[in-house]
């Protein structure tokens, strides 16, 4: 079967078409298959085999094809008209096939396509069939038929001119062949058709064309506008993440500025806390509670002057006042700072801690603040003048209060020899003033070791108030140690000890000498 249709394939090709191998081998071998298995290829051969069996008088094989054929296909078909008027001029009746391929010629504009090429094959048939055409002529028709086939079928456009030529050429072989007035007319007549139609398929392919110009036109607009668009939008979505990105670094940069304003306020927080202490201490009957008589509330009345003079208000706006006039800072600024004041941040605590002991110590000074933060976050601080003049004030604040804080000469002296030489530091007994202290899962204090050493488990004492304590935990920034040195700056979590027990500038050292 495959062999069959690979010998079939061949005749076929290129009007190389031997009609009696063609029947032959539909005879003998395709005629007896399922040619369903082919696709689309069995009405080609349907088709190839009737025009063959027509050309070799086998009616009987020809409408035996055309029966399938038209199983398939409309008889009102370009191609099909072609064959029925084949084969009814095969059969001596004339009349139909005259009524039958007049269909095919009529001078219509629809499917131009098919028509034309039906009507071209039709041509090629009928000079095949006739019996007296010169091989030569027959030859040269069906080359121009089969380049203009070739040209329909690819999709590619003869010129009219050319189109003219061939057709000429044409005409002028037919007119060699020895044709009575009915076959003479019967031609002419396809001619004069096929030239119509070709003319309508010149111009439709010239529309088409401009048509597609049109259309290629508009989509490279289309796309333009489109690109334009999108450039846009990319830009606008660039934009965004610049924003984005600056938005992020600001809201870094004013937690970070929050952090540190709530260190710089921490002593204020803990002179009123102090002075809570010292009124409820005084106090037999119902105490007083810091968080209700200390609050946003409270501070907004203070802050217009509209509250009632009760022990706790007036201890709490003197304070204010007392350091306003210390930071030389306006009041409403201080009590807005107040009422905005977060959490403290310990990491913060500590570094700010060794950067007002830098100032202390003639290693740096207030104005380079914003310099100082930048090196230890990675972050680029946003803040403006007026913020910064503020942040520079407390920080000054925080130097004159610490300076005031420490213990004299005298009392330090009782306990320790501050000029020893640094490896006796380290080696000498263990004191470390308490800066901060705050309750986390037991209390924990904070500050930087003056001299000596500490590990977990040691026994201290608190000066003045000589209570006995256990270090049980030692933290050194994020981390957690077993033991630290002179020059630290350290929490340490401390055993038998409440936190309401200690105040800032006591000090940590040996239980024993």
């Amino acid at each position: 079967m495959e062999l069959a249709i690979e010998k079939f394939r061949k005749y076929c090709h290129k009007y190389y078409r031997s009609d009696e191998e063609i029947i032959e081998l539909w005879t003998n071998i395709l005629s007896k298959y399922d040619l369903s298995t082919l696709g689309d290829e069995k009405w080609l051969i349907l088709e190839t085999v009737c025009k063959s069996a027509l050309h070799c008088s086998k009616q009987s094989i020809a409408r035996q094809c055309l029966e399938q054929l038209e199983q398939q296909f409309e008889t009102t078909n370009p191609r099909m008209i072609t064959l029925n008027a084949m084969y009814f001029e095969s059969i001596g009746e004339y009349e139909k096939a005259e009524e039958i391929s007049s269909k095919l010629i009529e001078n219509n504009e629809t499917d131009v396509i098919n028509k034309l090429l039906a009507l071209i094959n039709y041509l090629v048939d009928i000079c095949t069939n006739f019996p007296d055409c010169p091989s030569s002529c027959l030859k040269s028709i069906q080359q121009y038929c089969q380049q203009i086939n070739e040209a329909i079928d690819s999709g590619s456009c003869i010129e009219q001119n050319d189109f003219k030529t061939i057709l000429i050429e044409i005409k002028n072989f037919i007119e060699l062949m020895n044709l009575n007035d009915f076959q003479q007319q019967k031609i002419n007549r396809i001619i004069s058709v096929i030239k119509n139609c070709s003319n309508k398929f010149s111009n439709d392919n010239i529309k088409t064309k401009a048509e597609l110009i049109k259309v290629k036109h508009n989509m490279i607009s289309t796309q333009e506008k489109q690109d334009a668009k999108i450039k846009k939008v990319e830009e606008k979505i660039d934009e965004l993440h610049k924003e984005m990105s600056k938005l992020k670094e600001t809201t870094k940069s004013n937690e970070i500025i929050s952090d540190v304003f709530a260190y710089l306020l921490q002593p204020f927080t803990d002179k009123v806390k102090a002075e809570f202490e010292k009124m409820n201490a005084a106090k037999n009957e119902v105490k007083y509670d810091f968080l209700k008589c200390y609050n946003i509330k409270v501070l907004e009345k203070i802050q217009s002057n509209d509250y009632i003079k009760t022990d706790t208000a007036c201890m709490i706006d003197n304070l204010i006042t007392e350091f306003v006039a210390d930071s030389q800072m306006e009041r409403s600024d201080f009590i807005e700072l107040l009422m905005d004041k977060k959490d403290r941040n310990y990491k913060c605590h500590t570094l700010l801690n060794n950067y007002i002991d830098d100032i202390i110590n003639k290693q740096n000074n207030e104005n380079t603040i914003i310099e100082f933060l930048e090196e230890n976050y990675p972050c680029k601080i946003i803040i403006d003048d007026e913020e910064k003049d503020k942040l520079i004030k407390l920080i000054c604040l925080n130097i004159k209060l610490k300076k005031k804080n420490n213990l004299p000469e005298t009392i330090l002296d009782q306990h320790f020899n501050i000029f020893q030489h640094h490896d006796d530091m380290i080696h000498g007994q263990l004191r470390m003033p308490i800066v901060d202290q705050y309750k986390e899962m037991g209390t924990i204090v904070m500050g930087k070791i003056e001299s000596g050493c500490c590990r977990v488990g040691d026994e201290c004492i608190i000066m003045p108030n000589e209570i006995h304590v256990e270090i049980t935990n030692i933290y050194n920034e994020d981390y957690e140690i077993d033991s630290s040195v002179y020059g630290e700056n350290v929490r340490l979590k401390l055993k038998n000890i409440e936190e309401k027990e200690i105040s800032s500038g006591f000090i940590l050292c040996n239980d024993k000498p």
